[in-house]
C-alpha cells in the first residue's frame, strides 16, 4: 500500500511539474535555449561549408595530379613534389608520391633527368635513391592507400634489379604473389609474375652476351590512374579495374657491342 502511495505521489508531483514549473522553467531559461538553438544550427552550416571547401579542395588537387600524368609533362618530378607539399589529403599525396617514384624511375629508363629544365643533374643512383625514398615512404605512412602501395611494392622490386640485386627483387616479386598477400589475385601480383618470369633473363643477359650490360629501369604498370578521387578517398586495385597489367612487361634489352 505504500508503495502504491509513493507511486501515486511521483506521478502528481511530476504532473504538477509539468503543468506549473515547466511554464516558469521555459520563461525563466527560454533565452538560453534560443542560444542553443541558434549555436546548433550555425555549427551545422559551418561543418556543411567545411565540407563543401574540402570537396572543391580535393578535386582541385586530383585535376592537378592528374594533370602530371599527360604525356610530355616537363619538370614532373618538380610539379609531383609541389603537389605533395601543399595538399594534406592522403590520397593524393600517396598517389602523388607513386607518380613521383615513376617518374624518377622513368628518367633513369631514358638516361636524363626530369628536372633538367631546372639544372638539377641527377645521375643514375641518385634517381634510384629517390624513387625508392617516395615508394618507402608510401609503405610507412599511407598503407591503407592500396593502390599507391602495391605500385611502391612493385616500384621498390624494380629498383632492385636496377641495382643488380636479383635476389632480393625475387624475393619482393614473390611476397607479392603469395596467397596471403593482400595483392594476390591482383593486377599487382599479375606483374609481379611477368617479370619474376623475366628476372632470370635479364640477369643472364650481360653475361650471354660476354659484356657488360646497363638495364634500364622500367616503371611498374600497375593499374592506371582513376579519373576521378572516389568518395571515400581510397583505391583498392583489382584484376579488373585495370588492363595495364596485363601487358608483356618489356624484354631484356639486348647488349650493345663496344665499337
Amino acid at each position: 500500500m505504500k508503495a502504491e502511495e509513493r507511486h501515486e505521489l511521483k506521478e502528481n508531483d511530476l504532473q504538477s511539474w509539468m503543468q506549473y514549473g515547466f511554464p516558469v522553467w521555459i520563461k525563466n531559461n527560454g533565452s538560453y535555449l534560443l542560444l542553443a538553438a541558434a549555436l546548433l544550427l550555425l555549427g551545422w552550416q559551418l561543418w556543411g561549408y567545411y565540407e563543401k571547401k574540402q570537396l572543391v579542395l580535393a578535386q582541385t588537387a586530383w585535376n592537378e595530379l592528374a594533370a602530371t600524368e599527360a604525356p610530355g609533362v616537363e619538370n614532373r618530378a618538380i610539379k609531383l613534389q609541389a603537389l605533395i607539399d601543399q595538399y594534406d589529403i592522403k590520397p593524393i599525396r600517396a598517389l602523388a608520391l607513386r607518380a613521383l617514384g615513376n617518374s624518377y624511375l622513368e628518367s633513369v629508363a631514358a638516361g636524363a633527368s626530369d628536372e633538367a629544365n631546372n639544372a638539377v643533374a641527377l645521375d643514375k643512383q641518385d634517381s634510384l635513391n629517390r624513387a625508392q625514398a617516395a615508394f618507402d615512404r608510401i609503405i610507412k605512412e599511407y598503407p591503407d592507400q592500396q593502390l599507391a602501395l602495391g605500385s611502391a611494392k612493385i616500384g621498390l622490386a624494380v629498383i632492385a634489379e636496377d641495382r643488380g640485386e636479383w635476389d632480393s627483387a625475387k624475393k619482393q616479386y614473390e611476397a607479392i604473389i603469395d596467397k596471403s598477400s593482400p595483392f594476390a589475385a591482383t593486377a599487382f601480383a599479375q606483374e609481379a609474375s611477368i617479370r619474376l618470369a623475366q628476372l632470370d633473363k635479364i640477369k643472364d643477359a650481360p653475361r650471354l652476351a660476354a659484356m657488360p650490360v646497363t638495364l634500364p629501369a622500367t616503371r611498374p604498370m600497375g593499374p592506371e590512374l582513376p579519373s576521378r578521387l572516389p568518395p571515400g578517398g581510397s583505391f583498392s586495385p583489382s584484376v579488373e579495374s585495370t588492363t595495364a597489367a596485363s601487358r608483356p612487361a618489356p624484354a631484356p634489352p639486348a647488349a650493345t657491342l663496344p665499337r
